[in-house]
């Protein structure tokens, strides 16, 4: 891995958090974690979990929507919501037959930017 570069900003500061199919067997998301932590000293990175099965889009929902803070039951509804919502916009977009998860996934910040209004 090449090092950081010599231009960052050591002043920059920010919140990430880290949801991830990588699994906790091995160092990927230990990895992730260096190279951003090297890019911005100050970074906070929070590990929501790493352990989502890969594709699937309603977990990922639901996992974003917690680390934002939210009531586990409301967000967990909400998450649902934006999910079906996503399905329903790609169907309405592409056909219902052959629909894949990232189908799904591809328009689900469309639909959480339109449900915050």
């Amino acid at each position: 891995m090449a090092p950081p570069s010599d231009n960052r900003d050591a002043s920059m500061s920010g919140l990430v958090t880290l949801t991830t199919d990588f699994g906790s067997a091995d160092g990927y998301a230990g990895a992730v974690k260096g190279v951003l932590l090297a890019a911005c000293r100050e970074l906070r990175v929070i590990d929501i979990t790493h352990d989502l099965p890969m594709g699937d889009v309603l977990a990922g929902a639901v996992g974003t929507v917690l680390a934002q803070g939210a009531d586990p039951a409301e967000g967990a509804a909400l998450a649902v919501s934006l999910h079906a919502q996503a399905g329903d916009l790609a169907a309405d977009e592409l056909g219902q037959a052959g629909l894949l998860p990232q189908d799904v996934a591809h328009r689900l910040g469309r639909v959480a930017r339109d449900h915050r209004g």
